[in-house]
C-alpha cells in the first residue's frame, strides 16, 4: 500500500464510528476529491479481503465496519499500520480466533512459538493461553499430531507431513467449501502466488480425459490439496513413507496424478517427490469413480448380497436396479478407501441436507394431539379436487395418473405405496395412518 492509502485507512479506522465524507478525507490528507475515491476503491478491496468492509453512503460518506478483528489486525501488521485501538485494552479475541491464529503459526507458518511473548502478542493471560493450548493439543490427537515444549527452546508441532496437511485442510478450509467455484476461488488468498484458476483448469482437463468422473465440490477439493501441496513444498516440507501398494502405480488414477503433476511443475516452478504424486493418486482414488480393481470386483460381490438380502426383506427385487447398483458402488468404492487412509472430504451441502431431515417430523407431533384435529383435516380434505377432477387436471397437463403409467411393475405397487413415506420428507396420510396405527390398505 502507498503511504497515502495507509494513512488514508488509518483516519477511516479511527473514525470507524461515524461516516466520513471523501471531502473531509480530502482536507484532512491534503488531497484531491478524485484522488481520494480512487485510494478507496483499492483500499476497499483489501479491506474486502481481510476481514473487514468499507461502507459507502449516498449524503454521508464512508464508514469502516471490522468484520473478524483477529483477520483484519493481522492485515493491518502486515502493512505496518498502527491503528489507535492497538493500544487500548484488548478482551476482543473470541477462543477460536486465537486458536486459529496460534494453529495458523504452528502449521502454516511452522513457527517455533514462546509462551510469554504469546500471550502478550494477543494480549491475553498466561492462564488463558494455558487453557487455549490444552484445547489445541485435544483437536490435534485424532491427525497424530502433539504439540511439543521444551525450556527455553520453544513450542512446536511434531507429525507427519501428511497428517499436517489434513489438519491444515479441515481446520482453515473445511468450512469454506462453496456451492459454487467462484466461491471457492476466494480461498486463493492464502496462496497469494499460486493461481487456482490454472490449477482448476489442469485438474478438469485430465480427469476428464482419463473419464474420471467428479463432482464440483471433489474438483475445489483437489484444488486446495494441490495448492496446499505446492505451497509445503516450496517451503521443505514433503510426504515421506506414504506405504502404498505397488499396484497403484498400474491405476489410471496415477497415471492422471503424473500427468496433472508434470503440468503443475512447468507453471509452479516446484518438483513434486514420487510420493507426493502417490499421495495425490489416493486422493483421486478417494474422490473420483473409476472402477478396474481387485478390490472394486470384490465390493460388487459383497453389494450384490446385500442387495439381494434387501429384496428379500422388502419383498420387492433390487437385484436388477442396474442403475442403484452402479450409484451405490461408485459412492462405496472411494469411501473404503478414504476410510482406510483417514481421508476425509466436506460436502458443502451437508448442513443443508441435515436441516431437511431433521428433526423427524413426527418427533414433534403428539397423535392424541393429531386425532383431535382429525376433523379439521377432514375439512381441508374436502376441499381438495375429487378423483375424476384430479384425473382431468393431470390429464390436461400431461401427467401420469397411475403408478401404472410411470411403467412400475403390479408386483411392486403395494411395497412402493409402503416405502414412500420413507422417500420424502413430508407428513403423508400413509405416515399418519402409521402413527394412528390405522390398519388396512
Amino acid at each position: 500500500m502507498k503511504q497515502k492509502e495507509k494513512l488514508l485507512l488509518r483516519y477511516l479506522i479511527d473514525h470507524k464510528k461515524e461516516y466520513v465524507t471523501s471531502q473531509r478525507l480530502a482536507s484532512e490528507l491534503l488531497l484531491s476529491d478524485r484522488t481520494i475515491r480512487n485510494y478507496l476503491q483499492r483500499i476497499k478491496e483489501l479491506v474486502e479481503k481481510n476481514g473487514g468492509k468499507i461502507i459507502a453512503k449516498p449524503g454521508y460518506g464512508y464508514q469502516l465496519h471490522i468484520l473478524q478483528r483477529l483477520t483484519f489486525d493481522l492485515f493491518l501488521s502486515r502493512q505496518e499500520i498502527v491503528p489507535g485501538y492497538a493500544r487500548e485494552p484488548q478482551g476482543f479475541y473470541e477462543s477460536e480466533d486465537r486458536q486459529k491464529y496460534i494453529l495458523n503459526q504452528l502449521l502454516l507458518e511452522d513457527a517455533i512459538l514462546f509462551m510469554d511473548d504469546l500471550a502478550e502478542e494477543l494480549y491475553i493471560s498466561r492462564s488463558s493461553l494455558t487453557k487455549d493450548m490444552q484445547e489445541i493439543k485435544e483437536r490435534l490427537i485424532p491427525y497424530s499430531l502433539k504439540i511439543v515444549s521444551k525450556h527455553g527452546q520453544g513450542t512446536w508441532i511434531e507429525g507427519e507431513e501428511r497428517n499436517r496437511r489434513h489438519f491444515i485442510m479441515d481446520t482453515f478450509f473445511g468450512n469454506h467449501c462453496g456451492n459454487s467455484l467462484k466461491e471457492y476461488l476466494g480461498q486463493s488468498r492464502f496462496f497469494p502466488d499460486i493461481s487456482f484458476e490454472e490449477l482448476v483448469i489442469i485438474i478438469l482437463d485430465e480427469t476428464r480425459e482419463a473419464k474420471l468422473k467428479v463432482s464440483d465440490f471433489i474438483i475445489q477439493n483437489l484444488t486446495l490439496h494441490l495448492a496446499l501441496g505446492i505451497k509445503r513444498l516450496r517451503e521443505g516440507f514433503e510426504i515421506k513413507e506414504l506405504g502404498i501398494e505397488q499396484e497403484v502405480s498400474k491405476r489410471v488414477e496415477y497415471q492422471v496424478a503424473q500427468r496433472i503433476v508434470q503440468r503443475i511443475e512447468v507453471i509452479a516452478g516446484v518438483s513434486f517427490p514420487e510420493e507426493e504424486i502417490a499421495y495425490l493418486t489416493l486422493h483421486l482414488m478417494a474422490k473420483s469413480n473409476h472402477k478396474e480393481n481387485k478390490n472394486d470386483q470384490e465390493l460388487s460381490k459383497e453389494l450384490a448380497k446385500v442387495l439381494k438380502r434387501l429384496s428379500q426383506e422388502f419383498h420387492f427385487s433390487l437385484v436388477e436396479d442396474l442403475q442403484l447398483f452402479n450409484g451405490l458402488l461408485d459412492h462405496l468404492s472411494p469411501m473404503m478407501i478414504r476410510l482406510s487412509r483417514g481421508i476425509r472430504i466436506e460436502n458443502p451441502l451437508t448442513e443443508e441436507i441435515k436441516k431437511e431431515n431433521e428433526p423427524e417430523l413426527l418427533e414433534s407431533i403428539s397423535p392424541k394431539h393429531l386425532e383431535e384435529c382429525l376433523d379439521g383435516i377432514a375439512e381441508i380434505i374436502d376441499e381438495l379436487p375429487n378423483e375424476q377432477d384430479m384425473f382431468h387436471l393431470l390429464e390436461k397437463a400431461g401427467c401420469a395418473k397411475t403408478v401404472y403409467d410411470i411403467g412400475l411393475d403390479e408386483a411392486a405397487v403395494l411395497p412402493s405405496l409402503r416405502l414412500a413415506p420413507y422417500t420424502r420428507r413430508r407428513l403423508s396420510l400413509l405416515r399418519i395412518s402409521k402413527m394412528l396405527e390405522i390398519r388396512g390398505e
